[in-house]
């Protein structure tokens, strides 16, 4: 369980920065309450909430693999 966490964090740190856990629960669209126990390590996220991270955070690379592009036409 220890690793999930820390994955868990990571992941919601990426992708939201320091206040990730209301964002992170925002945008799978459960309540705050939900991550908050998966931050406790009461429950873990379901495969289908691991897929939505998932999902997320290739959005969000895919987001700045562009912004890395248009960066690096500037130099």
């Amino acid at each position: 369980m220890t690793d999930d966490l820390e994955l868990l964090h990571r992941a919601g740190e990426l992708l939201y920065g320091q206040d990730w856990q209301s964002e992170l629960a925002r945008a799978l669209g459960i309540s705050p309450r939900s991550v908050q126990r998966w931050v406790a390590g009461e429950r873990l996220p379901a495969p289908e909430r691991w897929a939505a991270i998932h999902a997320l955070a290739v959005e969000r690379g895919e987001e700045l693999a562009h912004l890395l592009e248009e960066l690096a036409a500037r130099k």
